[in-house]
């Protein structure tokens, strides 16, 4: 499960938050990406690349890159899917894995625009598996950026889908495919409170999230209209406590078997939250074990750096009020 909002019609702001609904937290650590860093796509038909862009990255299990934002604007976020073959049917292309995918984005683009160009046309996707607890072979992607442009990626059954638009793609949760979440949300003619799905499931926290962003009151400054965002994204959260539904099921079953911290497993549930503010380019995380909430500005990091800083997952697990991020700030 997971959740990314995409507030980008309110008031002169621009923010996405996204959540971590899944059986543990996955151990994450925030990482500054440097430029200059070079990478290989894949071992099978990979290419090379140089980082363009300095970026913020949260990593899964300290090597899976699943959500971030660059210094110029782009944020990147990948979600639970699963809908056929996860490789798509493009061999002549070079590939790139999904232990990629967010770091390529946010390496190499400014722009929405330029991302969804370049994938559609150069590169054959393909979601390999790692052994970690998280789902790395089980991903699509959310793209927006400072702008408010937006885009979703999938692979339905070896085919790549792109749905690119900016008032249509504010919502991502998990399968089915975004064509079908659309035709529901599409479908309801007056968004009320009878009309309003409640439950968990996926389509429903679509629809759901969707309604609400379209009725929030206008907001008397940045941080309220944050403050606003957060109380969809809790309003769409899986409560720890809940009764465990047949795909949280599955995935745990699917995965557990890599946990390496027994301690931390608390059951299905949101585990954290993070937010980007494109307009303050602020990444923010929000751990669900404290009311810790940690504020990374972009303008404070050195990107030209010889190497990448990584912040432990302290600030999950901290009773502190006061997270120390000077780890990432060198």
């Amino acid at each position: 499960m997971c959740t990314r909002i995409f507030l980008n019609h309110k008031d002169g702001s621009m923010l996405c938050s996204r959540s971590l609904d899944f059986f543990s937290p996955v151990n994450p650590s925030i990482m500054k990406r440097v430029r200059g860093v070079k990478e290989t796509s894949s071992e099978v038909n990979g290419f090379e690349w140089t980082s363009k862009y300095g970026s913020v990255v949260v990593y899964a299990n300290g090597v899976f890159p699943m959500d971030g934002m660059n210094e110029v604007g782009l944020g990147c976020h990948t979600l639970y899917y699963d809908n056929g073959s996860q490789i798509t049917n493009k061999p002549d292309l070079p590939m790139l894995d999904s232990c990629k995918w967010l770091v390529y984005i946010l390496d190499n683009f400014e722009t929405v625009a330029d991302a969804v160009s370049d994938i559609s046309a150069k590169i054959n996707l393909r979601a390999a598996p790692l052994e970690v607890e998280y789902a790395t072979d089980t991903k699509h992607i959310a793209i927006e950026d400072k702008t408010g442009d937006s885009a979703i990626i999938q692979i339905d059954d070896g085919e790549m889908k792109i749905y690119h638009c900016r008032e249509k793609t504010r919502i991502l949760t998990n399968p089915p495919a975004y064509s079908k979440h659309m035709e529901v949300f599409a479908a309801i003619e007056e968004p009320s409170l009878k009309t309003i799905p409640w439950s968990l499931s996926s389509t429903d926290r679509f629809v759901r999230s969707n309604m609400l962003i379209d009725n929030l009151p206008p907001a008397e400054n940045n941080e309220q209209l944050r403050a606003f965002l957060m109380s969809i994204a809790y309003q769409v959260a899986y409560p720890f406590g809940m009764f465990t539904d047949p795909l949280a099921a599955a995935v745990t079953e699917r995965y557990i078997k890599y946990n390496t911290t027994p301690e931390h497993i608390k059951g299905p549930g949101t585990y954290w939250y993070t937010m980007i503010d494109f307009v303050t380019n602020e990444y923010i995380f929000k751990s669900t074990f404290n009311f810790d909430t940690l504020v990374v500005k972009l303008s404070d990091l050195d990107f030209d750096a010889p190497e990448c800083k990584v912040l432990d997952n302290s600030h999950v697990y901290s009773e502190d009020r006061a997270i120390d991020i000077s780890p990432i700030l060198n």
